[in-house]
């Protein structure tokens, strides 16, 4: 509920202000890709109002999760043959961190829904490798799109099952959708570049440059955002 309130739903709000999707000084989660967020700010415009478009950004979130779960279900079938699959639709529905984001103003649901639909495109029949490696690429970017942590609950299986799947098939369709991706990230990237000099900014700031932060404070963001202590730790 804190992020929804401090940058999920306030960075739409600042955006239309401001003239458009910029990066914010005082709001480090404006450098992120912000699909999500962008795609609120528009129903905040198509609402006509903050409280409205609010309500509509919840409301498309809650489809999405919904869409998801559906996702689940039919690939759970794929997968094991059996009608009685679709329980873990409800079972995706049930998982307490889907019935608390999925309900809010949020990024994770998009980032779900990408998979789900990638993974149905990875376990169907194979097509042509720029048929799969281009619809592939445009799921992995937008799911990078809608919060980069995708790389690792997105990307990461969806490469992994492909190649699995598809042994040295893979390597051409697994190369198109990385150049795919790039291409849909590139929005993001020049943005930051223009705005702090770094298209990753805030991250690989030792390699591209800290933007307009010092050493420390990007020392304290890594730190914020990792969990350093493991599991046990955290």
């Amino acid at each position: 509920g804190y992020d929804a309130l401090s940058y999920h739903l306030q960075l739409p709000k600042e955006w239309i202000a401001a003239g458009g999707v910029t990066t914010f000084q005082h709001n480090v989660y404006s450098a992120f890709p912000s699909a999500v967020e962008a795609a609120f700010m528009h129903l905040f415009l198509l609402a006509g109002g903050d409280e409205r478009g609010a309500i509509a950004a919840q409301c498309l979130a809650s489809l999405v999760t919904l869409l998801t779960a559906a996702g689940v279900g039919v690939l759970a079938r794929r997968v094991t043959g059996s009608p009685g699959a679709w329980l873990a639709a409800t079972l995706y529905l049930a998982t307490p961190w889907n019935l608390v984001v999925g309900t809010l103003a949020y990024n994770d649901g998009f980032v779900n829904l990408f998979l789900a639909v990638g993974l149905l495109l990875v376990t169907r029949e194979p097509r042509t490798a720029w048929q799969s490696g281009g619809a592939l690429g445009l799921l992995l970017g937008a799911a990078c799109s809608a919060k980069l942590t995708a790389v690792g609950f997105a990307v990461a299986p969806l490469v992994a099952v492909l190649a699995l799947r598809r042994r040295g098939a893979a390597i051409a369709p697994l190369a198109i959708a990385g150049a795919v991706a790039l291409v849909t990230l590139l929005p993001w990237l020049v943005r930051n570049a223009l705005a702090t000099g770094n298209p990753t900014f805030p991250f690989l700031t030792g390699l591209f440059g800290f933007g307009w932060w010092t050493p420390e404070q990007a020392a304290i963001f890594r730190d914020a955002h990792s969990a350093a202590g493991g599991a046990a730790g955290g």
